[in-house]
């Protein structure tokens, strides 16, 4: 065990400058480590911003959808009739194209509260 330690303070105590370019490497390794690891992780919150953001306008598709079946009057109904829904991470507006006994075709206009916006088309079955 001494030899061994006495190798290791041989080498470090070497001042022909021979130790430099491998600490100039591993310093080097390693930082570049670190920032690629921050890029990592700012990438990885900004996909879970936008996760998240994908997740509310699902959301609020199908919120929007169940509460426009819930109050259709179909003796109202209008190609031209508009149907605005607010809820508390955005609104729905739903815009009728067209209708037949079974089916209404229509059009989301999506946003969130943080601006995002979505538009859709999707048929609604009538029960």
């Amino acid at each position: 065990m001494r030899k061994r330690l006495a190798f290791i303070n041989e080498f470090f105590a070497n001042r022909d400058g021979f130790i430099f370019p491998y600490v100039a490497f591993i310093v080097v390794l390693v930082l570049v480590t670190i920032t690629g690891s921050i890029n990592l992780y700012r990438n990885n919150i900004e996909m879970t911003n936008f996760n998240e953001e994908q997740l509310k306008i699902d959301t609020l598709f199908q919120m929007g959808k169940s509460q426009f079946k819930q109050e259709l009057l179909p003796e109202n109904l209008n190609t031209s009739n508009q149907y605005t829904f607010f809820f508390p991470h955005g609104s729905v507006d739903i815009t009728v194209l067209s209708y037949t006994e079974k089916n209404i075709y229509a059009k989301y206009d999506i946003s969130t509260t943080k601006q995002s916006k979505y538009v859709t088309f999707s048929s609604i079955h009538l029960e």
